[in-house]
């Protein structure tokens, strides 16, 4: 096998392999055979009240905002009374631990005694969407998603927000 080969067999295993690792995380659940019925309404409510304060609430109205705009587009009606669905967006946030090692700073030595093993959070937001069947009061389906905010505040831009909220409800 010529030199080149061996390059372009490598270089598509490692941006195989790269493609792969960097898809966003998507987690979804739903019962058995559920049927979504066309034209229902629907209403979508939030766990604005109970969030924690990292978490701006601007965002979660906005996201809230595309879900209703995103299960209209697919032919549902949002309604405020008699609803057959309820999509329930709900937004928390969990510290997740690092460990950052500081001994190799820099070429020119050892790093200093007090940077040995340090250990810092890092915030990551979750966003899950459940369809809950009023009529039954069960949860049909749900998709969870997460990522690490910007901002200490967790806020997130309008675009992303977009994206985030089709990429759980494409998945429905």
């Amino acid at each position: 096998m010529t030199n080149q080969i061996k390059i372009i067999i490598s270089f598509a295993l490692l941006f195989t392999v790269a493609s792969c690792n960097t898809t966003p995380y998507l987690d979804v659940n739903a019962r058995d055979s559920f049927v979504l019925i066309d034209g229902a309404s629907f209403t979508v409510v939030t766990n604005k009240s109970d969030l924690p304060a990292n978490i701006d609430p601007i965002s979660v109205e906005l996201a809230a905002e595309e879900a209703s705009r995103y299960f209209a587009a697919m032919g549902f009606v949002e309604s405020k009374q008699n609803n057959r669905y309820t999509l329930e967006l709900t937004v928390s946030t969990k510290d997740k631990l690092r460990f950052d090692d500081y001994r190799y700073r820099s070429y020119y030595g050892w790093g200093r005694p007090y940077d040995i093993d340090r250990v810092t959070s890092v915030p990551e937001y979750f966003l899950r969407i459940s369809v809950i069947d009023e009529e039954g009061s069960k949860t049909l389906w749900t998709g969870l998603t997460k990522w690490r905010g910007r901002s200490l505040s967790g806020s997130v831009n309008l675009d992303d927000i977009k994206e985030s909220v089709a990429y759980i409800l494409d998945q429905l």
